[in-house]
């Protein structure tokens, strides 16, 4: 059996995981203070599409981080939209790790079931259902997708690979703040 394979007959089960830890109450969660910010921050900008798409919400590396707040602004129903981006970055957080450990462990097959199985299950302190996170886990995505880049690049891959990492390692920065710990301490692994 192939690891892209592996990969693949995994999805069912972390779609499954991802489902009973996030979304099986989803749409009884509200929005905590810091969403109804955000989504106040897009109102503000919302006159401004270009500029106010790069502006700072909150701190000033979180560029990127109103992205989510203002599409969900722009849907006309802001907590439905959250929640969805919400499930969907947690589910491809476990994907992306599965894909990072296949590709760091190409003979360990279960360990790459594992560690996308340990993610989606691993809830974020009173966070599972709460937008708040949606960012950090954008950026936790963005990371770890740049990692996958980087050891493409490292067994022998194009430079592109190498650009694309550097681009979603920026990606991950401006969107929170977050990785940065993972970022410096990323070349020893």
């Amino acid at each position: 059996m192939t690891a892209s394979r592996t990969g693949r007959s995994a999805l069912p089960l972390y779609v499954f995981l991802t489902l009973l830890v996030w979304g099986l109450f989803a749409a009884d969660r509200g929005l905590f203070q810091d969403d109804a910010a955000l989504l106040v921050w897009a109102q503000n900008h919302a006159h401004e599409p270009l500029r106010g798409l790069f502006a700072a919400a909150g701190a000033p590396t979180r560029r990127l981080l109103g992205i989510p707040f203002i599409l969900a602004y722009a849907s006309g129903e802001p907590v439905l939209v959250l929640q969805a981006l919400y499930g969907i970055s947690w589910l491809l957080l476990g994907i992306a790790l599965d894909a990072l450990m296949r590709a760091l462990f190409p003979a360990r097959r279960g360990l790459a079931l594992l560690a996308g199985a340990l993610v989606l299950t691993a809830t974020s302190d009173l966070l599972t259902n709460s937008p708040i996170a949606l960012g950090y886990n954008l950026s936790a995505l963005e990371f770890l997708v740049a990692l996958i880049f980087v050891v493409r690049w490292v067994n022998g891959g194009r430079a592109r690979s190498l650009l694309l990492a550097g681009l979603l390692v920026n990606t991950s920065v401006f969107t929170t703040d977050g990785a940065v710990p993972a970022i410096v301490l990323a070349p020893l692994l």
